[in-house]
């Protein structure tokens, strides 16, 4: 019997993220692949974060019982983690240099690895000695010919999405070996490529170069892989494995660099799944074109669609990168600062009611990627001006991305390098700090505005007495609680702040039988000598209780 190990060094692309809370394609796909090819084999899946807590156990294993250890790691967009971080390639290269057994590498690390923006491609051919295989193509695919006795250093092969629908509902297993089972959120996949391949694509993005044109998975493929997980117990689902979420079974998508949507695949789609699933409790998806919507009006029915058929909470990420002209014309983007205005006003009007968990509907997200070839002081400065007009617009936006550019072996930026990262590293510090200062900190209260009620809120972390945590689903707001609550429950979250990234709040009731004093005092008229004395008096019923605060806090109140 073959025995393999799925090692999950987490992954962060434009279309994917498998870092936890979210659990990626590849190592559902790469288990799948393996029973495909070999219905015997044992597969056992292992993450990261894992390997560190034990190291000398977890390699013992590997050396001892596995016939084959493969790899999925790889950061193109790296971001701000709460639990863990992906593996970096010297991490890879350190614990695979210590096994023995046959290895195999793939995942968005084979096109380069950024572990911070403004940073060169870190990855070289030492990496690649360390393993028998090195996947320039699709790694399960790599991983399936590996099972039936096809070897070669370096594979390049591809998977086809038939491949993928029969793969995905294999390894669908290894969600129960998650860590955080149940409490995943799993990456669907339901397209790849981009439409932008068309013209080369932008200057710093991988998708258009490794996939090409869009090819779309069909909504039954798609369906029946989310029924597997399901039915294995997961609730938790981002469509988020694409580069355009708009533009699912677009005709013209291989065609133009603006599709025309297609709503009735949408709403099939979206119908499919609900079939299937019927007690999903977060459906989410990710990337969308804001030219397509403000160019095409087709566009307003799909975002009705996903309205009417997705969770609240949900989150449209835009890629604006600048709004300055120039800039723009030299790194090949599509999207204009007026396509923002147009998509954010129509993705405002149909998308910003509240729903059941305390956030709007659908709102979208703008991304802005710092240190593009050829930019000038002035960019920085007019995409300042751009963001205080959406302001004055009065637009809701869920959350400005703002990193500096990973510079990926095969894309245009390789002709400069981090340059410009260097060259404006002052004026890049200067502009992070205005918007975190300026507009973040404005766009949260008009979601979350003091006395909002936040559902269902996942705690993760306790850091310096406080508790951080997070609703699932598509950028999903960090919530800091004073005191140090039990990790891994849900709560209820009464918002009583804002910074510029995270809303600050305190369990909706407060129990008082576990209450830190700092909770209490938060709440009106009450300060810290009142919150200790409220507490130290340990009131048994509501009497007694109302003897200590004023009738109108009862609410915020709960006495066991």
């Amino acid at each position: 019997m073959m025995r393999c190990v799925i090692l999950d060094c987490y992954t962060d692309e434009p279309a994917g993220l498998g870092v936890p809370p979210y659990l990626g394609t590849y190592p559902r796909y790469v288990a799948g692949a393996i029973l495909d090819g070999n219905q015997e084999a044992k597969v056992t899946y292992v993450t990261i974060d894992q390997v560190r807590d034990n190291t000398k156990r977890q390699l013992e294993y590997m050396n001892k019982e596995a016939d084959l250890v493969v790899f999925i790691g790889g950061s193109h967009t790296p971001g701000r983690y709460l639990r863990t971080r992906p593996a970096t390639p010297r991490e890879i290269s350190k614990i695979a240099s210590r096994i023995e057994t046959p290895k195999i590498l793939g995942g968005p690390i084979v096109a380069g690895h950024s572990q911070v923006g403004g940073v060169e491609n870190s990855i070289t051919e030492d990496l690649f000695d360390v393993f028998e295989v090195v996947s320039f193509g699709d790694v399960e695919r790599a991983v399936y010919d590996y099972v039936n006795g096809k070897e070669s250093k370096r594979n390049y092969s591809r998977r086809t999405y038939e491949e993928v629908d029969r793969w995905a509902v294999l390894g669908s297993f290894v969600v129960k070996e998650h860590p955080c089972y149940p409490f995943i959120v799993c990456e669907i996949e339901t397209s790849r490529g981009c439409p932008r391949a068309l013209s080369g694509g932008c200057s710093f993005c991988i998708e258009p170069r490794r996939y090409g044109l869009p090819e779309f998975r069909s909504e039954i493929g798609i369906a029946k892989e989310i029924a597997s997980l399901y039915q294995r117990g997961c609730k938790y689902f981002r469509l988020g494995r694409q580069s355009d979420i708009i533009i699912y079974g677009s005709e013209d998508a291989r065609k133009k660099e603006v599709p025309t949507p297609n709503p009735e695949m949408i709403e099939r789609l979206f119908l499919r799944i609900w079939r299937e699933a019927p007690g999903i409790e977060v459906l989410h998806v990710d990337n969308a074109n804001p030219a397509v919507i403000a160019r095409r009006p087709e566009s307003r029915k799909v975002i009705e669609a996903l309205v009417r058929y997705c969770t609240p909470g949900n989150v449209l990420a835009f890629g604006l990168e600048t709004s300055d002209p120039e800039v723009a014309e030299r790194n090949n983007l599509l999207t204009t600062g007026e396509d923002i205005l147009k998509a954010l006003r129509i993705v405002n009007e149909i998308g910003q009611r509240k729903g059941w968990n305390g956030m709007p509907m659908l709102l979208p997200g703008i991304n802005f990627v710092l240190g593009l070839k050829g930019e000038t002081p002035e960019r920085y400065f007019r995409d300042l001006e751009f963001l205080k007009k959406i302001i004055k617009e009065g637009y809701l936006v869920r959350r400005i991305n703002v990193r500096e550019v990973a510079v990926l072996k095969g894309t245009a930026m390789q002709e400069v390098g981090n340059l410009f990262v260097k060259k404006h590293s002052n004026l890049i510090n200067y502009f992070k700090k205005k918007v975190r200062e300026e507009i973040d900190p404005v766009l949260l209260r008009r979601i979350t505005p003091k006395g909002t009620i936040l559902r269902e809120v996942f705690t993760e972390v306790v850091r310096n007495n406080w508790t951080f945590g997070r609703q699932f689903g598509s950028y999903p707001l960090t919530v800091k609680v004073p005191g140090r609550l039990e990790v891994g429950k849900f709560i209820d979250v009464l918002v009583m702040g804002n910074g510029s990234r995270s809303v600050i709040g305190i369990p909706y009731p407060i129990r008082l039988s576990e209450a830190d004093p700092r909770q209490i005092e938060m709440l009106p008229g009450m300060n810290r000598r009142k919150a200790v004395k409220l507490l130290s008096k340990r009131p048994r019923n509501e009497e007694e209780l109302m003897r200590l605060v004023d009738r109108k806090l009862l609410p915020f109140l709960e006495l066991s």
